[in-house]
């Protein structure tokens, strides 16, 4: 009842409920399928796969044996790993920041945090069921923010995306990483990116989020903090505390509650799967008690039992929430402290800035960020080597060519080997042009 009651309206029968909850198992095995499955399909849009859609629902009894499959130094060389994907997947999700949203690059394409949001959960979604070697994440994370601007009917337009990735192009012109991964992506490859974005995510485009939760709960929680404050003053008498809540701004404590809730929440759907696992009414209350610690660690043991949640929030629990049995409190406890360890684990992924800011070839010295750089720029490297590779082993079968590259191609691969008879086929011989 807690979830639901915090939950954004008709979560439940929305296909984010029905087709895009997970757990650790499925998830596992999307990231796998989508990796060592090959598409079947000679265009690029019969490439593009859906299956991660109601996945779990499908698959749930299966997920508890599945072990994942280990890998050597040799095949890790040869293939992509789920790791591997997931780290690009994530690092082009951050850079969809500047293409919309609140710090978007142009003032055209600011918009709030839940197109933000929608625009990033569509892009993970697509890469459930695709491989970043099949289909380049940089078109597809630029289509997501188009995409999330009609489904928030928040509608930007194209021709201004198109001069955002130009832009971030030129600025990242100096980092062979940002050449990479950030290039100039045309309004007809936003225009395909979109059909294929749609069919990857099996045309459910619907996202439910939990800002407007965490607004209300951040006002809730703030009077109450306020309030249990003000009673330990008065009965402890701690002169290193603040006496009172005049010495404090109400809508500003307010206003700061708030703002670091919604940061925890964006940085929890950009750098972790919590958006996959849980519903958005744990993921809001997890993200009010985490920006309510102000930095500090978590509480562990709470009358004998283990919690992540100071003990100030989890009186506000039941106290906001006080017919629910306590079996049932310690439940959603769980979950909220699931995402709060999940959560408090995300690495930070590097935005654009900080790629320009290393531009040796070696990370001696670097600190933490820096060398995530160098693992991005090699990684990079690896997944343009294995999409020429699959890309001439695709040319060899006559796959993935469009009828008039195919036809341009074998026009300059045959010369005619003698004069022909009339009446005659003529003989052949193929030129390896490879």
């Amino acid at each position: 009842f807690i979830s639901q009651w915090i939950a954004t309206m008709d979560f439940e029968n929305s296909s984010q409920a029905r087709s895009w909850l997970f757990d650790n198992g499925t998830l596992m095995q999307c990231r796998q399928k989508a990796l060592t499955e090959r598409p079947k399909g000679s265009s690029s849009l019969d490439r593009v796969r859906r299956f991660a859609s109601g996945y779990h629902r499908r698959h749930a009894d299966t997920a508890e044996n599945f072990d994942p499959p280990h890998t050597n130094r040799q095949a890790s060389l040869e293939s992509l790993t789920a790791e591997e994907q997931e780290m690009l997947v994530r690092f082009h999700a951050k850079q969809i920041t500047q293409l919309i949203g609140p710090t978007a690059v142009l003032n055209g394409l600011v918009r709030n945090s839940a197109i933000l949001a929608t625009a990033i959960m569509l892009f993970r979604r697509f890469y459930l069921s695709n491989s970043v070697l099949d289909c380049e994440p940089r078109r597809i994370a630029v289509a997501a923010a188009y995409l999330a601007s009609k489904v928030e009917e928040q509608r930007v337009e194209l021709s201004l995306l198109e001069r955002a990735t130009e832009l971030i192009e030129h600025k990242l012109v100096a980092s062979s990483l940002g050449k990479q991964e950030s290039y100039h992506v045309t309004v007809k490859d936003i225009e395909a990116g979109e059909r294929e974005l749609m069919e990857g995510i099996n045309y459910e485009m619907q996202c439910h989020h939990p800002y407007t939760a965490i607004r209300v709960l951040a006002k809730e929680m703030s009077h109450f903090l306020l309030e249990y404050e003000e009673e330990r003053d008065d009965s402890d008498n701690i002169e290193a505390s603040p006496r009172h809540v005049h010495d404090f701004d109400k809508a500003e404590r307010q206003r700061n509650l708030f703002e670091g809730s919604i940061e925890v929440a964006q940085n929890a759907l950009l750098f972790s799967d919590v958006p996959f696992l849980f519903s958005p009414g744990p993921i809001a209350f997890a993200s009010v008690a985490i920006a309510s610690r102000n930095g500090r660690k978590p509480s562990r043991n709470v009358d004998g039992h283990t919690s992540p949640l100071e003990p100030q929030v989890r009186e506000f629990l039941r106290v906001r929430f006080p017919a629910e049995q306590e079996y049932d409190l310690r439940d959603f406890e769980s979950q909220v402290g699931n995402i709060v360890a999940v959560t408090d684990d995300t690495r930070t992924v590097i935005d654009s800035n900080i790629l320009m800011s290393c531009q040796s070839e070696e990370p001696e010295g670097c600190d933490d960020k820096t060398i995530q750089i160098f693992e991005l720029r090699r990684l990079s490297c690896k997944v343009a080597s294995l999409r020429l590779s699959r890309q001439a082993a695709c040319s060899r079968r006559g796959r993935y060519q469009s009828p008039r590259k195919r036809k341009g191609n074998v026009e300059e691969s045959l010369i005619v080997k003698d004069r022909v008879e009339i009446g005659k086929i003529p003989k052949v011989t193929p030129i390896r042009l490879y």
